[in-house]
């Protein structure tokens, strides 16, 4: 587990995903920062009535969406206990992930912002 800063030139993105019941209503949320801390980007989104366990995979391949043409690391943390293969990725081709297993109990912003996707009807990303 991993809750301090990532190494030089890479990026630590939170992500989270939330759900009201298994099919519901439900949102994913994310928060990029840099290796020295700034907030880089942050997004919920609605993904409207899903299972809960695809709604953890989903976060994942829209994060990597939406900095799919950054040439850079990432050290990516989520509640996910199961990494998704190269398969399930796509095409969504990053320079180097990582990917690592935190509690909950860290990632109350990218939480919050899942919640808010689920209550949102427009898309919005915020690069800063």
């Amino acid at each position: 587990m991993l809750n301090g800063p990532p190494l030089e030139r890479v990026w630590k993105v939170n992500i989270d995903g939330s759900a009201f019941g298994k099919p519901s209503p439900t949102g994913i949320g994310g928060v990029i920062c840099s290796w020295k801390g700034k907030v880089l980007l942050m997004f919920p989104k609605n993904v409207g009535v899903k299972d809960s366990n695809l709604v953890e995979l989903l976060e994942v391949v829209e994060t990597l969406t939406i900095v799919a043409n950054a040439n850079i690391d990432l050290l990516l943390t989520s509640l996910l206990k199961v990494t998704p293969t190269s398969s399930q990725l796509g095409s969504k081709k990053m320079k180097n992930i990582t990917f690592v297993h935190i509690l909950k109990e860290a990632d109350h912003f990218a939480n919050s912002l899942a919640k808010m996707g689920v209550h949102t009807s427009c898309y919005f990303v915020a690069w800063l």
